[in-house]
């Protein structure tokens, strides 16, 4: 929160609403001195008094007198949608503005009744910060069981930035149940999946640049923006033909500069709770933002911005928010996350992701050159083991298809001949549309194999299609 919430109660606020997993965290990280705490089973505590039967209307006519009080309600979201505790509250407003003391509501989840919309304030819980996972981490580790250097500590930390403290106290305990210490990789193991829940993973393969062929001016461009020492990189989206590597690049490029690589699913960010697209959104980014410097893929991004236009009519313009928050977090985040994003159909992206300073540089990923593709051959012989040639028959395969021809062979027990017989590339059975995509792009993108703007040659050269750069 860029704000605490004293200064809000200090300001006036009457009411805030705090989205929290964790309120506990919240209510000890206020450091007001009258502070009084209210749920549904335990009831309110006051001067002494226990009120064990204060309903949810009770504690509001209770709490709305007190002078100059933070007064927190824990999951009172649940009680929101009766037409008398919304009344009771929009009675209390002048009442706690006059006494100087503001109501927090803490909720996993967001569903404030319109009648309260003008008057809630909505925050959101910060992840704990570097100093209390260190303070947990203290408070977890038995004494003289498992001694543990400075090094050792920040490894365990860093490893668990990004996890509630209850989870990462958790991960802590498990791993001392199971190693006899504090192991940094299984705490990885357990932020994974709790990161897979919401949406994201952490990607842990092994593929670097040499792996890929071709794509230099893209590969050094990345590697510039983020080998240089400075701070401000965004990030790359690559449009273009599928099957042609953009994937694997994405993939490859954590592996490269040092930095785990998170990817991104949008379609399971949406949910059938109103509000909770969104937060589930803003959740997983605020997670990414503790795991920098990193490396945040978002494969095939068009299919989950689709139908954004249409999104007041098909689900409620919960879409719209969703990329709403996507393209504030583009434009805003202070995190070290280098953002790469992956797209087959531009036509299904909306302009205004597009534009200058979202991405550092927006790139086209075109079928592969002569060179590219005996690269790319090479490769995938060398991985599946085969030292025959390959035909000359094959200038319009991507890496993708020059991939599924040596990985046939291989299983079947074939020749490259054969194979490459039974493989359709896809300038074959959609040569318009990869002539459409390759227009599209001509002068609007730059080049991933050059560097430069991409420009389409459409003049064959020795029977091939081929692409030039043109000054």
């Amino acid at each position: 929160m860029k704000n605490t919430i004293e200064q809000y109660s200090r300001a006036g606020y009457p009411i805030i609403w705090i989205l929290a997993n964790e309120p506990s965290r919240v209510v000890t990280g206020t450091s007001s001195q009258k502070k009084v705490i209210w749920d549904s089973v335990r009831g309110l505590s006051l001067d002494l008094i226990h009120y064990e039967d204060a309903d949810p209307i009770a504690v509001i006519e209770i709490t709305s007198k007190l002078q100059e009080t933070v007064i927190f309600l824990e999951n009172y979201h649940h009680y929101l949608e009766n037409p008398t505790v919304i009344q009771s509250i929009v009675n209390a407003v002048p009442l706690l503005k006059s006494n100087g003391s503001t109501l927090v509501i803490l909720s996993p989840v967001l569903a404030v009744p319109p009648e309260l919309s003008t008057i809630v304030r909505v925050l959101d819980q910060e992840l704990p910060s570097h100093e209390e996972y260190s303070l947990c981490l203290d408070e977890v580790l038995p004494e003289g069981v498992t001694p543990m250097g400075k090094d050792d500590e920040e490894r365990i930390v860093q490893a668990g930035s990004g996890m509630t403290l209850a989870s990462f106290e958790d991960a802590v305990a498990l791993s001392l149940v199971t190693n006899g210490k504090a192991s940094p990789e299984l705490i990885w193991n357990e932020k994974a999946d709790m990161i897979r829940k919401s949406g994201a993973e952490i990607y842990r393969g092994t593929e670097r640049f040499s792996d890929i062929g071709g794509l230099d001016g893209l590969k050094q461009f990345c590697l510039r923006s983020l080998t240089s020492g400075r701070k401000g990189a965004r990030g790359s989206l690559l449009l273009g033909v599928p099957g042609t590597g953009k994937s694997l690049f994405a993939k490859a490029l954590g592996n490269e500069v040092g930095r785990c690589t998170v990817g991104l699913d949008l379609g399971r960010m949406f949910s059938s709770l109103v509000g909770e697209t969104e937060r589930n959104i803003r959740e997983t980014l605020k997670v990414v933002d503790k795991l920098e410097p990193s490396i945040l893929f978002v494969d095939e991004i068009e299919k989950g911005l689709s139908g954004i236009q249409s999104s007041g009519r098909t689900d409620g313009g919960t879409g719209s928010r969703m990329f709403g928050t996507l393209l504030t977090w583009l434009n805003d985040h202070t995190s070290d996350t280098y953002i790469v994003a992956t797209c087959n159909n531009v036509d299904e992206i909306p302009p205004e992701f597009l534009r200058q300073e979202r991405w550092d540089g927006i790139f086209f990923v075109d079928i592969p050159g002569f060179e590219e593709r005996e690269t790319i051959w090479n490769l995938y012989k060398q991985k599946y083991e085969l030292n025959e040639a390959h035909p000359e028959s094959c200038s319009g395969f991507t890496g993708a298809e020059i991939k599924s021809a040596c990985r046939l062979a291989h299983i079947q027990g074939i020749s490259l001949a054969e194979s490459v017989k039974m493989t359709i590339p896809l300038l074959t059975s959609a040569g318009d549309r990869v002539e459409e995509i390759r227009k599209k792009a001509s002068g609007k993108c730059l080049s991933a194999s050059s560097g430069e703007i991409y420009r389409l040659d459409q003049k064959p050269v020795n029977g091939r299609r081929i692409t030039a750069m043109l000054n």
